[in-house]
């Protein structure tokens, strides 16, 4: 399984920009709260707290002027 953050600008459904983490299952379920593995299926809007947490544990710095959401992809 892929993960990545998807920026959208505010108020607009146009993605303007998608960025894969380099992070495991094990790295975001912490961070996200899941108690059940399906729930990494899920879209996830992101907190500014969730978006720290990730900045911090992916080594990555996020763009923050967007709505910015956690999406997976199943890896084949």
């Amino acid at each position: 399984m892929r993960h990545f953050i998807t920026g959208f600008e505010f108020s607009k459904d146009d993605i303007a920009f998608k960025i894969e983490l380099p992070l495991t299952l094990d790295d975001l379920t912490p961070i996200m709260k899941w108690d059940d593995e399906a729930y990494c299926a899920n879209d996830h809007l992101l907190t500014p707290a969730q978006i720290h947490a990730i900045e911090i544990v992916s080594g990555m710095e996020i763009p923050k002027h967007f709505d910015l959401y956690l999406t997976c992809e199943r890896s084949n």
